[in-house]
């Protein structure tokens, strides 16, 4: 696979893969895209992507939507692509015209497919109904009560409990990890809460939602986002109608909870 052919492939995908550049990797212009193509293993990327292919089951990826689309009471037509995507990305629901579903072909082999889709089509649901999320920028706040909501969908789909074990299984972290965050949940919230309403920098992307290897605790903004999520349902609230829910409004309803 050369860079010409690359190019050619993700412009025939244009509605898929420019949403993702410019919302996950935040380049717009040909040469951050060829920089871009210039950092992938093309070799590995192929040879997952075999891989995935071969564990793909188009039927049951399109049930498992389904199943999330009526769980979450969207009745709107939306598109499911499995395309080769650049080797980072398991899935993403980002909001386009028409609303989107997409899977990295070579990741399926890593992934758990069904809490995956269902985490996904969360985002599409939520995206696609909200403006705020139409914004060029968006908040720390804005994502992490985005998150939260998605990580949880696939417990209350499948009418899962929430132990600590299925927590840690969708925040997609270790067993140590997923101590450290409980142990140190108050900071975390603490910190968390000071930047809700600030812009979601790339440094804040970083810090809060990516894995980064130097982090203390990686992807925090997941975790926070849970928090505040879990405790809403344990007080009645449900994924369906929260997903609906701006951030604010959201917000404010945790807040009169009371919760440490």
């Amino acid at each position: 696979m050369d860079e010409h052919s690359w190019l050619a492939y993700i412009s025939d995908y244009e509605q898929v893969f420019d949403p993702i550049f410019e919302r996950l990797y935040q380049i717009v212009g040909i040469e951050e895209k060829r920089a871009l193509f210039a950092s992938i293993n093309a070799n590995e990327l192929i040879r997952d992507a075999r891989a995935g292919v071969s564990c793909v089951d188009e039927h049951a990826i399109r049930c498992r939507a389904q199943d999330a689309a009526r769980f979450l009471q969207f009745d709107e037509d939306f598109d499911v692509y499995l395309l080769v995507g650049l080797g980072h990305i398991d899935g993403c629901a980002l909001r386009a015209a028409r609303p989107f579903l997409y899977l990295g072909i070579e990741r399926l082999v890593h992934s758990d497919r069904s809490v995956l889709i269902a985490h996904e089509m969360n985002h599409l649901v939520r995206f696609s109904r909200l403006d705020e999320y139409g914004k060029r920028m968006w908040t720390v706040g804005q994502l992490a009560i985005a998150e939260g909501l998605a990580l949880l969908t696939a417990l209350e789909l499948d009418r899962e409990p929430m132990t600590d074990g299925n927590l840690q299984h969708m925040l997609f972290c270790s067993s140590a990890t997923c101590v450290q965050m409980n142990k140190h949940k108050r900071d975390i919230i603490r910190e968390l809460d000071q930047q809700f309403d600030l812009p979601l920098t790339k440094e804040r992307m970083n810090a809060y939602f990516m894995a980064q290897p130097d982090a203390v605790i990686p992807r925090t903004g997941y975790f926070y986002g849970m928090c505040i999520i879990r405790a809403l349902i344990d007080a009645g609230h449900s994924i369906p109608s929260l997903t609906s829910q701006p951030t604010e409004e959201i917000r404010s309803l945790y807040k009169t909870l009371g919760v440490e």
